[in-house]
């Protein structure tokens, strides 16, 4: 699950994301987008998206989401016939740029996304497998476990 708040001009959204197994080499994500007034360091987020119950079965009240960096996208997209979009993406995180194709596509047009993929020359590999918040919370991890002294000069 991927949870973010997404900066578009002045208006923040909290999103939801949850990917779906599919079996397949395509992703497919179920997403919820809530209105955001403003950004803090711990967010609780809506009882009826994370329902939390303790051991009884009795409600709880679900743990606060807790900020852990920010990530910055710059992206271009191109909105292809048949509704299938081409985004390419440009992310800076925790000192690293990355960069990503995602090819987006509604229900139905499977077989016309694959044939751009490979018009394209886009292989899928395991690592591609893995997207920007996947990276991120890995580099975190190893940024969280490292120390430096530095020395004057």
């Amino acid at each position: 699950i991927t949870l973010r708040v997404r900066q578009t001009g002045g208006r923040l959204s909290l999103q939801y994301k949850r990917r779906l197994d599919t079996g397949d080499i395509f992703r497919v994500s179920e997403e919820v987008s809530l209105s955001l007034e403003r950004l803090c360091a711990a967010i609780r987020l809506p009882d009826k998206l994370f329902p939390c119950h303790d051991a009884a079965g009795r409600d709880e009240e679900p743990p606060a989401c807790v900020l852990q960096g920010a990530l910055t996208t710059w992206r271009r997209s191109y909105l292809l016939k048949g509704g299938i979009t081409v985004e390419l993406d440009r992310s800076s995180y925790l000192g690293v740029y990355d960069c990503e194709i995602e090819v987006e596509f509604p229900d139905g047009k499977e077989n016309e996304a694959k044939q751009l993929t490979a018009r394209l020359g886009l292989r899928m590999t395991p690592c591609s497998k893995e997207g920007k918040a996947e990276r991120f919370f890995k580099l975190k991890k190893r940024v969280d476990a490292c120390s430096i002294t530095v020395r004057e000069q």
